[in-house]
């Protein structure tokens, strides 16, 4: 049901991005062509046909959300899940919520008005990154070169941002996982989702078990479920009877995060481009793969994200690197002083933010969130890039992703307050803001229009190699890496 069920969603997103495009196309055209008044007209009426074509898909991604969580329900009951039949019960109340939240948007035009307000929106941060390009970049080559990079003549413009995710992998042919449940270290049956009568997690994150059943071919993955007889028998005789491979992720969630990103990411006009194309995961198998070996891993240091980038091969330490994401998705980490686990991170940046922000000294001059980003590198720990990891519920932290990729490209936490925000953070921001309209306009936290902005003066001032190869990217003196700490301190 599930697989059908996403399978379904998949085509109905293409379906939408693909109608989207072609209005805005359309939109540009006519903005271009004509300007003024004709184009606001334009934007109007173009941002009428989007929110027509989101109303469709959103209840139809609401009504199959609601079967999806039946269906989660339904097969923990069978697998006498208790902590995971909680957990479904709690998705499907946020999904039936979701339901009632779109019906209001419906019935008080919320639909429309955002729809409008994107469209005015996009053509506004198309022209200020046009003005931006033209002030910052002097040289007439290098300033030809950055807009073809940018496709500044083209409808689909935007900063193309190639982006590698690695999911945290566990093999038990390499990796003595009975012993680590012997260890009282894991709990091997809650790892794999089975019942367990060691632990009780309703917040279990999901992730992905597999058997290799034929040896031979280990790269051949069994479609069968891992069940608990299977495990049992894993630990008693010592990892002899059966090989499994663990994944921090499923493909599923994988797929919802990085899908998520790209949509998050493109209203700033940033074009995420992920090596594991989020769409139909369901007939690609397992997502790419960061094989682990250690504890310190499993229970991955915070502290320590830039130089293990660079330590296992991620990075170099070039310039250019900085033009490509690397993100990794991890099982746990190390709890901090506090007894908390973090939830997201960025490595690589450094951020001066609120009464540390001296615009006399920030390189992007007209920044309007008391925020000034640079990218940083010592020796040994050049690593820069994001880790997220899976938390329930889903409906809050599926937005850590977007987050660590708006520090990758310069935003902080400064300013945000409200959790209508995407760079909002709990213990940092206050939860309510007079900014909560957008809330009910976009029905999900957003990137705001001068995060597009700001995002766009750290790219065109710190990651000029990217857009020409006559451009330089400019490093700090200094490495840093920034934890959001997300915990739902409401």
């Amino acid at each position: 049901m599930r697989t059908v069920a996403d399978a379904v969603k998949s085509a109905a997103d293409a379906v939408e991005d693909a109608v989207e495009d072609v209005i805005e196309s359309v939109i540009d055209w006519v903005s271009a062509k004509f300007g003024g008044i004709i184009g606001f007209v334009f934007a109007i009426l173009g941002g009428l046909m989007i929110a027509i074509m989101k109303i469709i898909v959103r209840f139809f991604g609401d009504f199959l959300s609601i079967m999806k969580g039946l269906s989660r329900i339904t097969a923990a009951i069978i697998r006498l899940d208790l902590p995971q039949v909680i957990n479904s019960f709690g998705e499907l109340a946020v999904s039936v919520i979701g339901t009632f939240v779109d019906l209001l948007r419906f019935f008080t035009g919320g639909f429309f008005v955002g729809s409008i307000v994107d469209q005015v929106n996009r053509i506004a941060l198309k022209r200020f990154v046009e003005n931006l390009i033209s002030k910052s970049i002097t040289d007439p080559d290098a300033r030809r070169a950055a807009r073809a990079r940018l496709r500044m003549d083209h409808s689909d413009w935007g900063f193309p941002l190639s982006a590698q995710h690695r999911v945290f992998m566990l093999d038990t042919a390499n990796t003595p996982l009975w012993k680590w449940h012997s260890e009282g270290f894991i709990d091997l049956y809650a790892l794999a989702g089975v019942q367990s009568f060691r632990s009780f997690q309703v917040q279990h994150p999901r992730v992905w078990a597999r058997w290799v059943s034929d040896q031979s071919n280990p790269q051949n993955e069994s479609s069968w479920p891992v069940n608990r007889s299977m495990i049992s028998s894993y630990i008693e005789t010592q990892g002899v009877s059966h090989r499994f491979r663990f994944y921090a992720l499923t493909p599923q969630a994988l797929s919802d995060r990085l899908v998520l990103s790209e949509k998050k990411l493109k209203k700033m006009h940033v074009r995420v481009e992920w090596d594991w194309g989020p769409g139909f995961y369901m007939f690609k198998g397992s997502p790419p793969a960061h094989e682990i070996f250690k504890k310190e891993e499993f229970r991955f240091d915070l502290d320590g994200l830039d130089a293990y980038f660079a330590n296992k091969g991620f990075r170099q330490g070039t310039p250019s690197e900085e033009c490509d994401l690397i993100a990794l998705c991890a099982f746990h980490y190390e709890k901090d002083s506090d007894g908390k686990e973090g939830y997201g991170q960025t490595a690589g940046r450094n951020l001066e933010e609120g009464a540390a922000f001296n615009a006399s000294t920030c390189n992007q001059s007209g920044r309007t969130d008391s925020c000034c980003a640079s990218i940083s590198s010592l020796p040994g720990r050049e690593g820069s890039g994001v880790i997220h990891r899976d938390v329930w519920p889903d409906y809050v932290y599926k937005y850590i992703l977007p987050h660590e990729i708006g520090h990758y490209l310069g935003l902080c936490h400064f300013g945000h307050d409200g959790f209508q925000n995407v760079m909002f953070r709990p213990g940092s921001n206050s939860l309510l803001s007079l900014g909560l309209l957008s809330y009910y306009l976009q029905a999900e936290p957003e990137f705001t229009q001068d995060d597009a902005e700001n995002c766009w003066r750290f790219i065109v001032g710190e990651l000029q190699c990217c857009l020409s190869d006559k451009l330089q990217c400019k490093t700090a003196a200094a490495i840093s890496s920034i934890s959001t700490a997300l915990t739902l301190e409401f």
